[in-house]
């Protein structure tokens, strides 16, 4: 179980679960089609994930979130202007797979707190981007999202490192690396999910081909000088 949301119980669920014949009836009591279990088993294989906001017994919505190789296609090292005349440098890469998220089913009545869903399957999948050595970008609603950098001299990081940062400095400077750590990493995971403010720590273009380039080029980039 990962929580709860607006008096719905949200939990990721498992190749093992989908394959039981019990959860079949669980499904079917909760109206959701009956094509929706091949797709869900087929997605697990593929090293994907699914999520499933019950109430009571009965599913009230499933997200299915897809693993998509070679998403963000390969990117060779190259200097170039981004579109504020600032000097960039693309470090090369191989390709690397993206996260799509898709509504697989959602009830009449869960339409209501749709927002809420939608907030919360973000987090869960942003958190997994984060962690994940080659999953950076996410596909969402239309949209690409890939990890905010910001300009630190003349280098470029992702922006929800900088509470990390912080949280090494306050440990070196209190004699207390792995206390300053601890609150490095939580900060930066709330940093990441939620942002600051007004501040994202997710760049958001159009999910199209040639945007997919374009993070690509960004996921590695480090600034130069004027």
């Amino acid at each position: 179980m990962l929580g709860y949301v607006k008096g719905y119980e949200v939990r990721g669920i498992s190749l093992k679960k989908a394959e039981k014949e019990a959860f079949s009836g669980v499904l079917s009591a909760s109206g959701v089609p009956a094509e929706i279990k091949g797709e869900m088993i087929s997605l697990l294989k593929a090293k994907g994930a699914v999520y499933a906001w019950y109430k009571k017994k009965e599913i009230a919505a499933i997200y299915f979130v897809e693993r998509v190789e070679n998403y963000l296609p390969e990117v060779a090292a190259a200097e170039y202007e981004d579109e504020n005349g600032q000097k960039v440098k693309t470090n090369g890469h191989q390709a690397l797979a993206g996260l799509r998220i898709t509504e697989a089913f959602i009830n009449d009545d869960a339409k209501e707190v749709k927002k809420e869903f939608h907030e919360c399957i973000l987090a869960e999948v942003r958190e997994r981007s984060i962690f994940s050595e080659d999953e950076k970008a996410i596909e969402w609603n239309g949209k690409i999202q890939y990890p905010s950098r910001v300009s630190v001299g003349n280098f470029s990081v992702p922006l929800y490192l900088i509470p990390l940062a912080l949280g090494l400095v306050f440990g070196i400077l209190n004699n207390n690396l792995g206390t300053g750590l601890m609150f490095g990493l939580s900060f930066a995971l709330i940093f990441s999910l939620f942002g600051f403010g007004n501040k994202s720590a997710w760049d958001e273009l159009d999910a199209t081909e040639e945007n997919r380039q374009k993070a690509s080029r960004f996921i590695k980039s480090s600034m130069l000088e004027d």
